[in-house]
């Protein structure tokens, strides 16, 4: 699992939110996508650079002004088509800051919920709504980690204020249309994983089924996407473990409708993607 863990992350969020307004050269021309996802929401507004998002199975070349919204399920990596500059502001949001700021008449998850898995989740700001977006995360950037006197209210005030924004502009986006880079070769891969994710799954099964061999198959899964086969078809299970978990599925009954077939690997697989055991995971997010 080394190999796993050091190429498909689930990057915890500490705190309940957070903001960031990051400007970096760290993203180097031609390297592999490094596929990873929060235990939280994410909002993630491009402004400067010139690099790749890639989102499961979709590859986006983005322009300053594009916006992903992202679930916690939803995997994906940023890649940069060369050396220079790369600009993004944004905002990860766990679970219980919505049920604290969500109303009767105003649930702000819609945007994140209204999209299927992995798709159309790319909308384009203009420079004027990109500049206010801007301006109210560096404004939530300076408070968050002040103690002063109702920094917390003001804090949650311009939270909502960047939420009902990306809701509006997500409601009113005219086409998602956006190009696929991604080989298809690689999508068609990752699909017939998805819909196959409680079966046994072999090279051999992904070899008869698309007419390439399996080794070369695997080594251009790995070449766009950063992960092996193997280490992809897990992490998709314990995904779909946590979803049953969170639904009320015993430790068991998730294991194996997840598509595990053994039980005590199962335990140890989830510890080391998740850093915790089932049984807690289970005890933390039962609804």
């Amino acid at each position: 699992m080394k190999e796993f863990i050091t190429n498909y992350i689930i990057n915890n969020i500490s705190p309940m939110y957070i903001c960031f307004h990051n400007i970096t050269n760290d993203y180097k021309t031609g390297a592999t996508p490094v596929y990873h996802m929060h235990d939280a929401y994410e909002i993630y507004l491009f402004i400067h650079g010139n690099l790749r998002l890639y989102i499961e199975d979709t590859c986006y070349e983005l322009s300053p002004g594009d916006m992903a919204i992202l679930n916690p399920d939803e995997l994906h990596a940023v890649v940069a088509n060369e050396n220079t500059i790369y600009e993004r502001v944004g905002i990860n949001i766990k679970q219980p800051v919505f049920d604290n700021l969500n109303t009767f008449n105003t649930n702000l998850l819609t945007c994140f919920h209204s999209h299927p898995h992995a798709m159309n989740n790319i909308v384009h700001l203009s420079k004027e709504e990109m500049d206010l977006f801007v301006e109210l995360c560096d404004k939530l950037l300076e408070l968050q980690h002040s103690d002063a006197y109702g920094n917390d209210l003001l804090c949650y005030s311009y939270l909502i204020q960047l939420l009902v924004m990306t809701n509006t502009l997500y409601k009113k986006a005219d086409s998602f249309n956006y190009k696929n880079l991604m080989p298809q070769m690689v999508i068609d891969t990752m699909k017939y994983v998805d819909e196959n994710l409680t079966n046994e799954i072999t090279l051999d099964d992904l070899s008869a089924k698309f007419g390439f061999n399996g080794n070369y198959l695997s080594s251009q899964f790995k070449k766009n996407t950063g992960l092996t086969l193997r280490n992809y078809i897990i992490e998709k299970r314990i995904t779909l473990a946590k979803k049953l978990l969170s639904q009320g599925y015993s430790v068991s009954a998730a294991c194996y409708n997840a598509g595990f077939n053994d039980y005590s690997n199962f335990i140890r697989t989830f510890k080391k993607c998740t850093g915790i055991s089932p049984g807690r995971y289970k005890g933390n997010t039962t609804i």
